[in-house]
């Protein structure tokens, strides 16, 4: 109750100023389910059959100034599979006070931000799953020209309704190299990002306290050519093994991601290649490893062979970044996946598709009739 009296406090000078050119904005989304006992479990203790989730949002725009408030409730209980943190809990989520310019982008509070492909760093929110990392803090945008954007951030991420003791710092600067060159025929971006997290902990002595990670990445595309390249180094981090803090093993972590592709009208083709080592990054490491992406600053994107039939589609495969030992020893993945795509003509019979993902390759026929 005391974040939302003085959140409203900050916000009510612009209601009040506001009555002409004011306008307010809102949504809310309700899940709900009700559950029913499974007799083959055999465990039976099952206390809440009804559960739901609710989210409330309200948005505030006048001028240059916005504000933002976002309920939520997770009461009689949260639908199954969802953070245990979240489970019963109710009230104000998040909120944001933002003024914005054609040179600054100001923003107090919660936000969500990514840093290139989000290899390192993606705050973002997901109902479905039950994510939401947004960062409370400070966050400044800084753009002097149309080809160059700064951007700096500062906080601590939410973890289901209260904020993680590790602290987050991230700069990241994006230059449109083909702006500055006077050239509009082809699109070439250049991208600089860092990010730091220090956490404390008693485990481990005050030089390892921080983490920084940086990365660089160069976009380029033409006519129905386009690439994507990106980089990422992460300094030593402290080892966590099967929920336990390892405060004497320390390893580096960096990750590389390459997307080509070339498409016109008929015709297709995407090749991605992606390395990965000791990438998993959270702002708290006693979450490392845990099944609700809780606490996790970066996302790791999965290479995963599409099916014909749903349910192998339900139960994809899930990136495996992370350092380990137990069982057995591996320090990350790499793999890459080539997708081709042709439009058949008219009264044709031919299609085909070849994949090819940690080394392994995949060929499939396919011969069909097409009608128009």
């Amino acid at each position: 109750m005391k974040k939302l009296f003085f959140f409203l406090i900050l916000i009510l000078p612009l209601f009040s100023f506001s009555q002409k050119k004011g306008y307010l904005t809102g949504g809310f989304e309700s899940n709900i389910q009700w559950y029913s006992k499974d007799k083959n479990q055999f465990d039976t203790d099952f206390e809440e059959y009804l559960r739901s989730n609710n989210f409330l949002k309200l948005d505030y725009r006048y001028e240059n100034f916005s504000a933002g408030i976002q309920f939520e409730s997770y009461a009689p209980a949260a639908l199954l599979n969802y953070d245990p943190k979240l489970n019963k809990a109710l009230g104000l989520a998040t909120f944001h006070l933002n003024y914005q310019t054609k040179t600054f982008d100001i923003t107090a509070g919660y936000f969500y931000e990514q840093f290139g492909s989000g290899l390192i760093l993606r705050l973002w929110e997901d109902r479905q799953l039950g994510l939401n990392n947004s960062i409370r803090g400070g966050r400044v945008k800084f753009t002097p020209f149309t080809s160059v954007s700064l951007t700096g951030i500062y906080g601590n991420q939410r973890s289901g309704f209260e904020l993680n003791d590790g602290s987050i710092s991230a700069l990241n600067l994006e230059i449109g190299l083909n702006e500055i060159l006077g050239q509009n025929n082809y699109g070439l971006n250049m991208g600089i990002s860092y990010v730091g997290r220090k956490q404390a902990l008693e485990q481990i002595n005050s030089n390892n306290e921080m983490t920084h990670s940086i990365s660089g990445s160069v976009k380029y595309n033409k006519g129905g050519f386009y690439s994507d390249f990106e980089i990422v180094q992460k300094s030593k981090d402290l080892l966590v093994e099967l929920g336990q803090i390892m405060p004497d093993k320390l390893f580096k972590g960096n990750a590389l991601l390459l997307n080509m592709g070339y498409s016109k009208f008929g015709f297709g083709i995407n090749a991605t290649f992606r390395r990965l080592e000791n990438m998993n990054f959270y702002s708290d490491r006693n979450d490392a490893g845990n099944v609700y992406n809780r606490s996790i600053i970066n996302y790791l994107p999965s290479l995963t062979k599409q099916h014909e039939y749903s349910l192998a589609n339900i139960y994809i495969y899930q990136t495996q970044s992370n350092l380990s030992f137990n069982p057995l020893a591996k320090a990350g993945e790499i793999g890459f996946q080539i997708d081709v795509f042709y439009q058949i003509k008219k009264r044709k019979r031919f299609g085909w598709k070849v994949r090819n993902q940690t080394g392994v390759q995949f060929f499939e026929m396919a011969w069909f009739e097409s009608r128009f």
